[in-house]
């Protein structure tokens, strides 16, 4: 029975660790199993691994002087799930009659919290599949703590402000942070509260690209567009011919017989040298793709 008190005691605070990080708990209980655990002269086993795992939060322990506080918890434990499901403390939509879907905006909302601060992020996705992102970072002062529950109201209070602004009337919102849908609020979310903006600086709107090639193949579709040549022809043509393209400064010849030290030739093949030895076939277009 002891190991189960302690048991139910670590799975707690596993549950509400972002609470009790940030706040002194009182523990409101009977005093003997509390009093058998630290009497022990040398712990060993569960018991000792559950002691280490609670040392991180600030607890007081309090006299248990009513047992009301307890009837949740002694209804859960004589109810015990046996099957191995999922313990889903979610409550039930009772009061839902008709779920039905909005063909038109959607709304993403996430929090995000770590040692760096606090941040927020709102995504909009148009009917049309526009992406318009929204994330600011919570610096309050001292006078106004932040909890989970401030940071959730405040996200979604975000995503309102932003949908009023552009005039939506209607429109669906999502947020949960286990959806797949949402990690583009909670990545937004993530990078506000990991990043300390001066107040004075713009940032714009964030461009995101999507490549569905390395970005070497960028750089030779670009080198072999205008005259059909390959992007190393005058690398290659000096350690040959000991030729350097026309119309040339001393610069440039200065830079070409610097770069041509880094390649070598065998046979008629064109090979870079890279920091550990190895030899790097330099490769058109073409053989690229």
């Amino acid at each position: 029975m002891i190991e189960r008190y302690y048991l139910a005691w670590v799975w707690a605070t596993r549950r509400l660790r972002h609470y009790m990080t940030k706040y002194s708990v009182h523990l409101i209980s009977h005093l003997g199993p509390l009093r058998y655990l630290f009497d022990m002269p040398a712990l060993v086993g569960r018991l000792m691994r559950w002691l280490v795992l609670l040392i991180e939060f600030d607890i007081h322990y309090v006299t248990q002087k009513s047992i009301r506080g307890s009837i949740v918890a002694d209804h859960l434990a004589s109810l015990p799930v046996f099957d191995g499901r999922a313990i889903d403390d979610d409550l039930p939509d009772e009061d839902v009659a008709v779920v039905t879907s909005l063909l038109g905006w959607c709304m993403y909302f996430d929090g995000a919290a770590n040692h760096s601060g606090y941040g927020i992020g709102v995504l909009l996705i148009s009917l049309h599949g526009d992406h318009i992102p929204r994330f600011v970072r919570l610096a309050f002062s001292d006078g106004h703590p932040v909890t989970n529950n401030i940071v959730e109201y405040d996200v979604c209070i975000l995503g309102l402000e932003t949908t009023l602004e552009l005039g939506i009337r209607q429109m669906e919102v999502f947020g949960d942070s286990n959806m797949t849908q949402n990690q583009f609020a909670d990545a937004l979310a993530t990078l506000a509260s990991m990043i300390d903006i001066p107040a004075e600086a713009t940032v714009h709107p964030l461009l995101i690209e999507s490549r569905s090639i390395p970005a070497y193949c960028c750089l030779i579709d670009e080198a072999e567009f205008d005259n059909g040549l390959p992007w190393y022809h005058d690398i290659y043509q000096f350690p040959r011919l000991g030729a350097y393209p026309e119309a040339t400064t001393a610069k440039d010849k200065r830079t070409l017989r610097q770069l041509a030290t880094r390649f070598v030739i065998c046979g008629e093949t064109l090979y870079r040298r890279s920091v550990d030895g190895m030899f790097l076939w330099c490769l058109d277009h073409t053989s690229a793709d």
